[in-house]
């Protein structure tokens, strides 16, 4: 990170190996750079998790075990996602969730919510992990917009870690339609008592995917 350069600048075994390999004009001396080994983390335990923690679009498809009732759809403006509009229709998918020291890690699901065609989705963790089931309402009757939101759940630790998505009964516009769009992982593990900072990742607390924080994107999920 930017930290660590400004506290702990490159060792002179690090740019003598860069020199060695050329400079950084190209060529084989770009390939020497990219062989040195680079040093530690200053903070211990940050590191890249060593699974996907972004699962948006078409990078959730190859972690879909089943979805029954749910398609994966291109909408209008090239909005893509897996839609149910069906009481019952089920989507799981399968995660690795391990991130190391601590109980818990923060899933997000990208949702649609709009204020028409909208229904509820009951989301659980059905296999290898758990999870308090959460309620996630897609309708909103105002504002007369509709966009990708994000709910928080907080999920156990797990290399096959399936959350599901169920479509409830209930309705607030008269219809069932949930677009699920992607799944989001921290990239760090939490203990029990340990507190969520930002209010975007608390469960049961929904953000505006592309407005952390803004005005006005702060809503709280039906649990």
């Amino acid at each position: 990170t930017v930290i660590d350069l400004l506290v702990r600048p490159p060792r002179p075994g690090d740019v003598n190996a860069h020199a060695q390999g050329g400079g950084g004009g190209g060529g084989s001396g770009d390939d020497g750079a990219r062989g040195a080994q680079l040093p530690e983390p200053m903070f211990e335990g940050n590191t890249v998790p060593s699974s996907p923690m972004c699962l948006q679009f078409d990078a959730l498809i190859p972690h879909v075990v089943e979805a029954r009732g749910f398609e994966f759809v291109e909408e209008r403006g090239g909005k893509k996602g897996y839609v149910g509009s069906s009481p019952g229709s089920l989507l799981s998918v399968r995660v690795d969730t391990v991130r190391g020291a601590g109980r818990f890690v923060i899933a997000q699901l990208a949702h649609l919510r709009s204020y028409e065609h909208m229904g509820i989705a009951v989301v659980t963790c059905s296999s290898g992990c758990t999870c308090e089931p959460t309620r996630v309402n897609a309708h909103r009757a105002e504002p007369r917009t509709s966009q990708t939101y994000l709910a928080s759940i907080k999920v156990t630790q797990s290399a096959a870690c399936v959350v599901s998505v169920t479509i409830a009964p209930e309705t607030d516009s008269g219809e069932h339609k949930f677009k699920v769009s992607g799944l989001i992982l921290s990239d760090a593990a939490m203990g029990d008592d340990e507190p969520i900072w930002y209010e975007f990742l608390r469960p049961g607390v929904e953000f505006a995917q592309a407005s952390y924080g803004g005005p006005g994107t702060s809503h709280t999920a039906g649990l």
